[in-house]
């Protein structure tokens, strides 16, 4: 069991290196707290790997790697999106209502759900052959360890670089993460689908530029209305600070 849950742990931590899901790690801690990514991600990255190893050639039939790729994507766009929008009310809110967690298992959970650490993990299950459940669960629990470990490091990293940096430029290279993981799994999930054509690669990469397109828009859209809206905000404030003053 323990030369297997070894072997486990090396192969996914080197491979996480480097990957998608460190750089989400710093994404999300400009948004959430600490316990809250530590918690989604604990559970997104067990069930991930309890799917690797149990079902995972049941997910394959059930729904193609490339939907979920295109659904992943998608995902990530909307988060850089609405990331954009700052109500400091709204996300006290969010943070206290325990729909961080929530939220952040579901990012997790779409991002890696396919990954090659995930097929790793279901390689490295079976093997052996014949299934066997000392093996399963040396391979869970290196799986698990070798993704937890290397996404703390992300999640340092996004922690030293906050203290570091501007909010607001914290903000936009969060913004820029999010931006790039939603183009990268919205172009595999693409090529993935237009794999029999000639033309497939340039067929993707157009989808995927009209998509960003429309995507920069309603970024552009939705800073000019919260230019606006802080506008507003402020005139009111000022209202209010000059009434007290005459008093």
């Amino acid at each position: 069991m323990w030369p297997v849950l070894l072997q486990t742990f090396l192969v996914i931590f080197l491979a996480e290196m480097g990957d998608k899901s460190q750089f989400l790690m710093i994404a999300m801690s400009a948004e959430y707290r600490l316990r809250d990514i530590i918690a989604g991600v604990t559970a997104a990255v067990c069930v991930l790997n309890l799917l690797a190893i149990a079902v995972g050639s049941v997910i394959g039939n059930l729904l193609p790697l490339p939907l979920i790729s295109l659904i992943a994507g998608v995902v990530f766009l909307a988060f850089a999106l609405t990331g954009l929008w700052k109500d400091d009310r709204e996300e006290e809110t969010v943070r206290r209502s325990g729909r961080a967690v929530p939220a952040i298992f579901g990012t997790y959970f779409l991002a890696e759900l396919g990954d090659k650490t995930q097929l790793t993990a279901l390689t490295l299950a079976a093997d052996g052959g014949e299934f066997s459940f000392s093996t399963a669960l040396a391979v869970f629990l290196g799986a698990s360890a070798a993704l937890i470990g290397a996404d703390l490091l992300g999640l340092f990293v996004g922690f030293v670089l906050g203290r570091h940096l501007p909010v607001a430029v914290f903000g936009w290279v969060s913004f820029l993460i999010f931006t790039a993981c939603g183009v990268i799994r919205l172009l595999d999930g693409l090529q993935a689908y237009f794999a029999w054509h000639p033309a497939g690669v340039w067929i993707s990469a157009g989808i995927t530029a009209a998509v960003l397109a429309v995507f920069l828009i309603l970024c552009i859209i939705l800073l000019q209305k919260q230019k606006r809206a802080r506008q507003t905000g402020g005139s009111h404030d000022t209202g209010r600070v000059q009434s007290i003053s005459l008093q």
